[in-house]
């Protein structure tokens, strides 16, 4: 992956619904981040992202 500066898991255990990580990366000279979280996982056929630039209090 271009310019990935960190990968956190934001929680514990197998990637399941609701498993959720922070991506940083770097882009023309700034770090940006973005949260995932699984929204739906049919191993190994498919998996559903939810992608936000900002954390919301959720």
């Amino acid at each position: 992956m271009n310019g990935l500066v960190a990968m956190e898991r934001l929680d514990d255990g197998p990637i399941k619904v609701g498993s959720e990580w922070k991506e940083t990366r770097k882009m023309f000279g700034k770090e940006a981040s973005e949260y995932f979280e699984v929204k739906e996982l049919q191993e190994p056929k498919k998996i559903v992202l939810y992608c936000e630039l900002e954390r919301n209090n959720r």
